[in-house]
């Protein structure tokens, strides 16, 4: 039998715990959102992370920095900014520090807050959802604290943690989708600042920021995935031959790992 509910001033709680661990910019989603999220998400990573079990989420954008280091000798290779520290394993930490401050304001178990970072969920359209910004034409989010230059993770909250629609960020009672694409209207607009620095013309100059969002295993109609290192570098198989880039040749090695992409 689950203990009764808990209600406290949640969301000076929220606030709170996140300051504290160092995670200012966040943004609360009701069980509405998440609920939505699920029937958008892959089944298997729906019920791995709970989503329909939790009352709520915060959703958090962590920032790097993007500006190039000095250019590498060339026996060895370039990384890109956002995976030239384990910042997903600095994430997670951070969350589960939120969720033990939480669970110490209110009384519920620790274990019951879960970090989702670098998941199977399409974190890129529940930070859209939850208010951090827009999915720009490159297919990342844009966030009006730290632009394209930041990972995403969310705090799932248990079931008992009651949150009221007056702490959610999101409208109550509307279609949060519709909500979304309304609030990101203006989108990218004319520039093409990604398209432009986009070494293999990966990026399409397609107007509409909807031509910018990630579709699925196909990606965002957006971004050519034929062209796209990105792709290639965490797609298992044989690569194709180099991919030609601005004054350079980008060589690839001829097989990955099959693994999830970073991002």
């Amino acid at each position: 039998m689950s203990s009764p509910p808990v209600h406290r001033d949640a969301r000076a709680d929220i606030a709170a715990s996140f300051g504290e661990a160092g995670l200012a910019v966040h943004s609360v989603v009701s069980r509405a959102v998440l609920e939505k999220l699920a029937g958008l998400s892959d089944s298997g990573a729906v019920a791995r992370y709970g989503l329909l079990e939790s009352a709520a989420a915060v959703v958090v954008a962590f920032p790097y920095d993007p500006r190039p280091g000095s250019r590498p000798d060339p026996s060895s290779l370039s990384v890109g900014a956002f995976a030239a520290n384990n910042r997903y394993a600095t994430m997670t930490r951070l969350l589960l520090s939120a969720g033990r401050s939480l669970a110490g304001r209110s009384g519920l178990p620790a274990k019951g807050f879960r970090a989702v970072v670098n998941s199977r969920l399409p974190e890129k359209l529940l930070g859209e959802l939850a208010g951090l910004g827009f999915i720009g034409r490159s297919s990342l989010l844009v966030t009006r604290d730290y632009g394209p230059a930041c990972l995403l993770g969310a705090l799932l909250f248990p079931r008992d943690y009651m949150v009221g629609e007056d702490v959610a960020d999101d409208p109550a009672g509307s279609d949060p989708l519709a909500a979304a694409a309304g609030a990101a209207d203006g989108g990218c607009g004319a520039c093409t600042a990604c398209a432009d620095a986009c070494p293999t013309g990966a990026i399409r100059r397609g107007e509409g920021r909807r031509e910018g969002r990630a579709g699925g295993p196909g990606g965002g109609p957006g971004i050519d995935q034929e062209r796209c290192i990105q792709h290639w570098t965490t797609t298992p198989g044989e690569v194709p031959g180099p991919e030609t880039a601005v004054d350079q040749d980008i060589e690839k090695p001829g097989r990955h790992q099959d693994e999830e992409p970073p991002l």
